[in-house]
């Protein structure tokens, strides 16, 4: 694991996850990472005093526009520094700039706080490495067959959506009950439709496939 240090942000006035997940971080023993919570108001000096690796933003107890723009004034003290939002309830709307955001880079969501320690601290390194998928419930809030009525068809949609997720061709034709070829047919297809040019050497077909599809989802 290449986690080592977890900052998270939590309101001082209404400590409960973010306080408890902290605790649970430092005294489980299975990985080497050390967790500070901080408020967002001493946020800054905190980063500069603990030099975190993945900062944690509890939403459930910061409003979601402050968060937003907390997420922002650290990337703007770090812009190399992960973000991860947290909240144990999905929210449609936050969801939809959570994702704009994550489109240029800087930003990724943990819909669902895990019981698991352990879980938490693997999705919190993935997010390190930049192979933190996007969680399918986040979609699940705003996404349903009329989102593309006329432009995609359901199975195209369902695609997209699962290969949102970080999923391959194969294990798509799985979730579709179809087959590898039938899949890449239906990718290729919603790629054309979305306007995406053909691959080359300077830029990979899937990822701007992706990126479109969530950046078209979020501005819906």
């Amino acid at each position: 694991m290449h986690l080592s240090k977890v900052l998270i942000i939590e309101h001082a006035s209404r400590q409960g996850t973010g306080e408890a997940l902290c605790t649970a971080i430092n005294a489980q023993k299975e990985f080497p990472v050390v967790a500070r919570r901080t408020s967002p108001e001493d946020a800054p000096s905190a980063l500069n005093l603990f030099s975190p690796q993945v900062v944690l933003v509890d939403m459930d107890s910061i409003r979601r526009s402050d968060g937003l723009a907390l997420g922002q004034n650290i990337r703007d003290q770090n812009n190399q520094l992960k973000i991860v939002f947290m909240s144990d309830r999905a929210n449609p709307s936050f969801a939809k700039e959570a994702l704009l955001s994550s489109i240029s880079g800087w930003s990724y969501w943990l819909n669902k706080p895990s019981s698991s320690v352990r879980n938490v601290l693997v999705a919190l390194d993935d997010a390190i490495s930049g192979d933190l998928p996007m969680d399918a419930a986040v979609l699940d809030e705003f996404l349903t067959e009329d989102n593309f009525k006329g432009i995609l068809s359901p199975r195209q949609h369902q695609a997209l959506n699962l290969m949102t997720q970080g999923l391959s061709n194969a294990a798509i034709a799985t979730e579709c009950n179809i087959t590898t070829k039938a899949a890449e047919r239906v990718i290729a297809t919603a790629s054309d439709l979305l306007g995406i040019p053909a691959g080359g050497d300077k830029f990979n077909r899937r990822v701007l496939t992706v990126l479109e599809y969530l950046k078209v989802l979020a501005l819906k």
